[in-house]
Protein backbone atom coordinates (compact mmCIF):
# COMPACT_ATOMS: atom_id res chain seq x y z
CA UNK A 1 0.00 0.00 0.00
CA UNK A 2 1.31 3.20 -1.20
CA UNK A 3 1.45 6.56 1.42
CA UNK A 4 -1.34 7.96 -0.69
CA UNK A 5 -3.65 4.97 -0.47
CA UNK A 6 -3.08 4.75 3.22
CA UNK A 7 -3.77 8.25 3.53
CA UNK A 8 -6.65 8.25 1.44
CA UNK A 9 -8.30 5.62 3.75
CA UNK A 10 -7.54 7.54 6.88
CA UNK A 11 -8.81 11.48 5.28
CA UNK A 12 -4.79 12.83 4.96
CA UNK A 13 -2.53 13.28 2.56
CA UNK A 14 -0.01 11.11 1.02
CA UNK A 15 2.67 13.57 2.22
CA UNK A 16 1.19 13.25 6.05
CA UNK A 17 1.98 9.49 5.97
CA UNK A 18 5.61 10.18 4.91
CA UNK A 19 5.83 13.00 7.86
CA UNK A 20 4.26 10.44 9.99
CA UNK A 21 7.13 7.48 8.96
CA UNK A 22 10.00 9.56 9.40
CA UNK A 23 12.49 9.29 11.81
CA UNK A 24 13.70 13.13 11.98
CA UNK A 25 13.27 15.31 15.48
CA UNK A 26 11.08 17.47 13.39
CA UNK A 27 8.71 15.01 12.28
CA UNK A 28 4.86 15.04 12.80
CA UNK A 29 3.17 12.43 15.53
CA UNK A 30 -0.07 11.21 14.95
CA UNK A 31 -2.78 11.66 17.64
CA UNK A 32 -4.14 8.43 19.30
CA UNK A 33 -7.03 8.99 17.18
CA UNK A 34 -5.16 8.53 13.65
CA UNK A 35 -3.17 6.11 15.36
CA UNK A 36 -6.34 3.97 15.53
CA UNK A 37 -7.50 4.80 12.19
CA UNK A 38 -3.86 3.79 10.56
CA UNK A 39 -4.09 0.43 12.90
CA UNK A 40 -7.42 -0.01 11.32
CA UNK A 41 -6.87 0.61 7.61
CA UNK A 42 -4.10 -1.52 7.80
CA UNK A 43 -5.72 -4.40 9.57
CA UNK A 44 -3.34 -4.63 11.63
CA UNK A 45 -3.82 -4.52 15.75
CA UNK A 46 -2.54 -1.03 17.24
CA UNK A 47 -0.10 -2.51 19.75
CA UNK A 48 1.59 -4.14 16.86
CA UNK A 49 2.02 -0.31 14.83
CA UNK A 50 3.04 1.01 17.89
CA UNK A 51 5.73 -2.04 18.38
CA UNK A 52 4.76 -2.08 22.05
CA UNK A 53 7.64 -4.42 23.10
CA UNK A 54 10.10 -1.22 22.47
CA UNK A 55 8.48 -0.11 25.81
CA UNK A 56 6.85 -2.98 27.70
CA UNK A 57 7.97 -6.34 28.76
CA UNK A 58 6.37 -9.22 26.90
CA UNK A 59 4.99 -10.62 30.22
CA UNK A 60 3.07 -7.68 30.39
CA UNK A 61 1.17 -8.38 27.23
CA UNK A 62 1.17 -12.43 27.99
CA UNK A 63 -0.35 -12.02 30.99
CA UNK A 64 -2.98 -10.02 29.43
CA UNK A 65 -3.56 -12.19 26.40
CA UNK A 66 -4.07 -15.24 29.20
CA UNK A 67 -6.89 -13.14 30.73
CA UNK A 68 -8.70 -11.74 28.30
CA UNK A 69 -8.53 -15.13 26.66
CA UNK A 70 -10.02 -16.54 29.76
CA UNK A 71 -12.68 -13.93 30.13
CA UNK A 72 -13.73 -15.27 26.03
CA UNK A 73 -13.92 -18.95 27.17
CA UNK A 74 -16.15 -18.49 29.83
CA UNK A 75 -18.73 -17.76 26.91
CA UNK A 76 -17.45 -20.53 24.89
CA UNK A 77 -19.19 -24.00 25.03
CA UNK A 78 -16.27 -26.91 24.51
CA UNK A 79 -19.56 -28.77 22.55
CA UNK A 80 -20.63 -25.86 20.54
CA UNK A 81 -17.14 -25.19 19.69
CA UNK A 82 -16.47 -26.61 16.32
CA UNK A 83 -13.94 -25.44 14.32
CA UNK A 84 -11.97 -24.44 17.35
CA UNK A 85 -9.02 -26.05 19.85
CA UNK A 86 -10.74 -25.09 23.23
CA UNK A 87 -8.45 -27.30 25.30
CA UNK A 88 -5.66 -25.82 23.70
CA UNK A 89 -6.89 -22.67 24.14
CA UNK A 90 -7.59 -23.43 27.56
CA UNK A 91 -4.01 -24.34 28.32
CA UNK A 92 -2.60 -20.87 26.67
CA UNK A 93 -5.39 -18.62 29.05
CA UNK A 94 -4.32 -21.06 31.95
CA UNK A 95 -0.61 -19.95 31.34
CA UNK A 96 0.06 -24.14 30.60
CA UNK A 97 1.34 -23.47 27.12
CA UNK A 98 3.52 -21.34 25.42
CA UNK A 99 2.30 -19.28 22.13
CA UNK A 100 3.76 -17.01 19.24
CA UNK A 101 2.26 -13.74 18.23
CA UNK A 102 1.18 -15.61 15.48
CA UNK A 103 -0.23 -18.27 17.76
CA UNK A 104 -2.56 -15.62 19.37
CA UNK A 105 -3.86 -14.09 16.37
CA UNK A 106 -4.70 -17.66 14.92
CA UNK A 107 -6.90 -17.91 18.03
CA UNK A 108 -8.20 -14.37 17.91
CA UNK A 109 -9.28 -15.74 14.38
CA UNK A 110 -10.89 -18.71 15.52
CA UNK A 111 -12.90 -16.92 18.18
CA UNK A 112 -13.74 -14.45 15.88
CA UNK A 113 -12.28 -11.22 17.50
CA UNK A 114 -9.64 -8.67 17.24
CA UNK A 115 -6.34 -9.16 19.22
CA UNK A 116 -6.95 -5.66 20.58
CA UNK A 117 -10.51 -6.80 22.07
CA UNK A 118 -8.57 -10.04 23.98
CA UNK A 119 -6.27 -7.78 25.26
CA UNK A 120 -8.99 -4.88 25.98
CA UNK A 121 -6.95 -2.64 24.42
CA UNK A 122 -9.35 0.62 24.84
CA UNK A 123 -9.25 -0.38 28.62
CA UNK A 124 -5.12 -0.55 28.53
CA UNK A 125 -4.68 2.71 26.70
CA UNK A 126 -4.74 5.26 29.13
CA UNK A 127 -1.63 3.48 31.08
CA UNK A 128 -0.15 3.16 27.59
CA UNK A 129 -0.32 6.95 27.09
CA UNK A 130 1.09 7.50 30.08
CA UNK A 131 3.90 5.23 29.76
CA UNK A 132 4.34 6.58 25.99
CA UNK A 133 4.75 10.52 27.22
CA UNK A 134 7.13 9.62 30.04
CA UNK A 135 9.17 8.06 27.02
CA UNK A 136 8.87 10.97 24.74
CA UNK A 137 9.59 13.08 27.93
CA UNK A 138 12.62 11.25 28.34
CA UNK A 139 14.06 10.98 24.81
CA UNK A 140 13.58 14.87 24.64
CA UNK A 141 15.34 15.18 27.45
CA UNK A 142 18.40 12.89 26.45
CA UNK A 143 18.27 14.95 23.29
CA UNK A 144 18.42 18.41 24.49
CA UNK A 145 21.11 17.36 27.06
Amino acid sequence: MTQAELGARIGVSGSMIAQYESSAPYARRPKWGTLEKLANAMEIPLARLLDLSSFCSQTFWTDAFHEGLQKELEHVDSSDASGIDAAYMRKVAAGQSGFSFEDACQICDDLGISPNEILRWDERKRMTTDHLTDIVIRNEGAQDG
